[in-house]
């Protein structure tokens, strides 16, 4: 170095005083900038998440007086089986289904109450089993008169095969086999 201008001399100096600035900010000062937000972006994530449970407890005491209310307890009611027992249930079930089946022009062959076994339910399910013939339009009609009624039913199994006893007989009469399915009120059921 000895052979360089002090113009020259002076020229690099600066360059390398630069160039270890530049790597300085390159390893040091950036890195740190990024973390940094990084920690701020998780930051604002808590603080989102923090003021949507300040608004769930701040709708806690509404949620909690709606329940107590003792309207809302009737209102749900409606949606369960009335019964004291599951098997009285069942048999109010049957003749429900029994209605909706003839009001819609099939033709009821069978109801059968499954009781269920095991462990009591925290919400006892009541089932019926039905055996049917009609054509595809009282199906359909059937289907939807079960799960658009009141208190909820829902069809759990379908089997639908052709009532047909020949291969050459015309006939659009299936026979339907069908589970029903209903839950009773927790204090309807412990009465």
């Amino acid at each position: 170095m000895s052979g360089l201008s002090p113009g020259r001399h002076c020229l690099l100096s600066w360059s390398l005083l630069l160039l270890v600035l530049l790597l300085l900010f390159l390893l040091v000062v950036l890195p740190w900038q990024r973390q940094n937000a990084t920690y701020d972006e998780t930051l604002r994530d808590w603080q989102v998440r923090l003021q949507q449970f300040r608004e769930k407890t701040e709708d806690r005491a509404a949620l909690e007086a709606q329940l107590n209310d003792p309207g809302h307890d009737a209102s749900v009611r409606t949606d369960y089986l009335r019964g004291s027992t599951p098997a009285l249930t069942g048999a109010e079930l049957q003749q429900k289904i029994k209605t909706m089946v003839e009001a819609t022009g099939g033709q009821l062959l069978s109801t059968q109450l499954v009781l269920p076994s095991g462990e009591e339910a925290r919400v006892p399910k009541v089932s019926v089993k039905v055996r049917m013939i009609g054509d595809t339009a009282d199906l359909l009609k059937t289907l939807y008169a079960i799960e658009s009624s009141r208190p909820i039913l829902f069809v759990e199994d379908v089997a639908v095969r052709s009532a047909r006893k020949r291969p050459s007989e015309l006939s659009e009469m299936l026979n339907i086999n069908l589970t029903v399915v209903g839950y009773m009120h927790q204090g309807e059921a412990a009465q």
